[in-house]
């Protein structure tokens, strides 16, 4: 059987919220499918449902409505194997250790802890966890692929913006998955740090990680396969580029 080319697919997923008994879509009824190896970018103005969508991808966020396949795994939409529930976090987060790595507008490293040991953290939620020499070694040649080598003891308030945000792209990779999301992660940094840090994410998707950044940047859906656009929670549009 020829293999299935798709990584992620989701249908008729919704993330619904309640304001004074009036209902809000915040994503309402996505269709996407999520291809190996593509960038999407998911493009749209503040409050268009990027953000959300991109959570909802990263099992982050639970549907409300519509199912969710990632590979030959039904995560969502079916009574035996609704993964993404308050009832199985722990074999949630096990999966998305293991699957997805993340990239933040804020870089979300935790402060009392070193660069090396903010990208050794997410080996400690693999289901079957490596030797701490296997990760330490492996979080130091990342952390020297995003030339941070003499900034690995440093804690992130003695870190740039940029440097934090390397830092973060290192984490994001430390289990290797096979999906990487960002939600604007070019959106705090100057203009120099902003190239940086997108060029190192292309080169991870040259190399074969697919990658969907949530970004109003106009350069960041230059660089996509595919531009997601959304309007008021419902996808507009797939396009090409803007």
């Amino acid at each position: 059987m020829e293999e299935n080319r798709n990584l992620l697919t989701v249908k008729g997923i919704s993330k619904i919220y309640y304001k004074r008994e009036v209902e809000i879509r915040a994503v309402d009824r996505a269709d996407l499918d999520i291809r190996r190896g593509e960038w999407i970018t998911l493009w749209g103005p503040s409050g268009s449902g990027k953000s959300t969508l991109l959570y909802l991808l990263g099992t982050l966020l639970q549907p409300d409505e519509g199912t969710y396949q990632f590979e030959d795994e039904m995560l969502a939409g079916t009574a035996s194997l609704d993964y993404i529930s308050t009832t199985n976090d722990k074999k949630l987060s096990a999966f998305r250790a293991e699957k997805i790595g993340f990239i933040f507008q804020d870089y979300n490293l935790l402060d009392d802890k070193t660069a090396l040991e903010n990208v050794m953290q997410p080996a400690k939620y693999l289901v079957n966890p490596k030797p701490e020499s296997e990760v330490r070694q492996r979080a130091e040649a990342l952390l020297k692929q995003v030339d941070m080598t003499d900034r690995m003891e440093h804690f992130p308030g003695e870190l740039s913006g940029g440097q934090e945000q390397r830092v973060a792209i290192a984490r994001a990779m430390m289990n290797k998955p096979s999906l990487l999301l960002a939600d604007e992660p070019t959106g705090n940094l100057d203009s120099a740090n902003h190239n940086m840090v997108l060029e190192l994410m292309r080169e991870l998707n040259r190399e074969g990680v697919t990658v969907i950044v949530a970004s109003h940047n106009p350069e960041v859906a230059e660089i996509a396969d595919r531009v997601v656009k959304l309007k008021d929670g419902k996808i507009d549009e797939i396009a090409s580029r803007i």
